[in-house]
């Protein structure tokens, strides 16, 4: 039988107290040997922490500091995202293109514009009233006013969206996003629209014939659009290319002239028009 003494016990425990205190000192002595950096606040033993960027869609492994979306990239909110989806549990309000008030706009015939208007029951102008049929989008405005005030707004920044297409547009005709009203084969508009950054975009274009044809205001002349929004039409010299070709002469592409609405084709070579850039779209 074997008997442990009071003294070799106690000697066991400060030796083991010791070791304990040994092998915290020589942890305390790697930590302090290792190299951090100045800005300590943005490591993690070393390691730089993550951030998340609009740049990319990937997820890198690593530490990242809690954060928002939205701190992320201002635009993921509400507004931004198509009415009742929800994303990461923001859920969308916006009802322009790819919402549910979108569609094909009216025409901008409307009692009075035209003078006389509306010239018969059955009429454009009579179906679109918002007071009755609404044909015609942004639709439930309930007035020609408020129609009136609803379907484009003035973003701030040199353009302007339509609320029934959801397009962006450039705004001022003589500016440099439209080429400072300069004019241009077709050729050379298709180019100038797709090396165009304006307004802090770059996926301008030159708009289709029906995009273009979109903003026309069939209710006005002189110009034939709603000239609060679209700046510095040029009396007679306002023909705008679109993109769109002829097909019964491929040399030729289409485009409207915005003194009244009138829509044709000019050869692409031989015709300089001018150029009115546009983004987005359904």
């Amino acid at each position: 039988m074997c008997v442990r003494s009071a003294a070799a016990s106690d000697q066991e425990g400060l030796i083991m107290n010791s070791s304990i205190k040994v092998s915290v000192f020589i942890l305390l002595l790697l930590l302090a040997s290792y190299a951090v950096p100045a800005d300590a606040a943005t490591y993690y033993f070393g390691g730089a922490k993550k951030q998340l960027s609009t740049a990319t869609s990937e997820v890198a492994a690593g530490y990242y500091d809690a954060t928002t979306l939205y701190a992320v990239d201002p635009s993921f909110e509400a507004g931004n995202i198509k009415n009742t989806v929800n994303i990461f549990g923001i859920v969308g309000t916006y009802e322009g293109a790819g919402g549910t008030n979108y569609g094909l706009p009216k025409t901008g015939q409307r009692p009075g514009y035209p003078s006389g208007t509306p010239f018969l029951a059955g009429d454009d102008c009579s179906y679109a009233s918002p007071e009755a049929s609404d044909i015609g989008y942004p639709r439930g405005t309930g007035s020609w006013t408020a129609y009136n005030a609803a379907r484009f707004t003035n973003n701030g920044n040199g353009t302007i969206t339509d609320n029934a297409t959801g397009l962006m547009w450039v705004q001022d005709g003589t500016g440099i996003g439209c080429n400072n009203g300069g004019n241009l084969t077709w050729e050379a508009a298709i180019a100038f629209c797709e090396n165009l950054t304006f307004a802090g975009y770059e996926d301008w274009r030159l708009p289709n014939i029906k995009e273009l044809q979109s903003i026309v205001d069939y209710g006005k002349l002189n110009p034939s659009m709603d000239a609060t929004y679209f700046l510095n039409f040029q009396q007679y010299d306002d023909c705008f290319y679109s993109s769109t070709t002829f097909a019964s002469g491929t040399g030729s592409a289409w485009y409207v002239y915005f003194y009244n609405g009138y829509m044709s084709e000019a050869q692409k070579d031989n015709n300089l028009f001018n150029v009115r850039p546009v983004r987005g779209g359904l």
